[in-house]
């Protein structure tokens, strides 16, 4: 038989179990930046929220370091963005651009059979 000792488990903390999930969604919300700062942000407040009196727990610890990342990252993919930007404003680089365009248009047309 199964003794009753009264002693509980500790419940979830859903507040780190959310930010964990918003820092996930965070992450594969890479190609669009400002969602991902939201995302990050929403994801490192809600992990340091959840902590209360208590120390982190490991949903909460991942959550915030995955939100960190998450903003990290994002300021990362808008730099190359506005670094691409610029680049392909320059007058300079348009023959350049243009030969990576039809290397690419070459290889794609290589890689798919031809329509008949």
């Amino acid at each position: 038989m199964e003794q009753n000792t009264g002693a509980r488990r500790p419940a979830p903390n859903r507040l780190a179990r959310t930010s964990l999930f918003l820092g996930i969604f965070g992450i594969f919300s890479w190609f669009y930046p400002p969602i991902q700062i939201i995302l990050g942000s929403a994801a490192a407040l809600s992990a340091w929220l959840s902590r209360r009196d208590r120390h982190f727990t490991g949903s909460g610890i991942a959550g915030f370091v995955i939100g960190i990342f998450c903003i990290l990252l994002s300021f990362f993919i808008f730099f190359q963005y506005m670094l691409v930007y610029h680049v392909a404003q320059d007058p300079a680089n348009a023959d350049l651009i243009r030969q990576i365009y039809h290397q690419a248009q070459e290889i794609l047309n290589g890689a798919m059979p031809a329509a008949q």
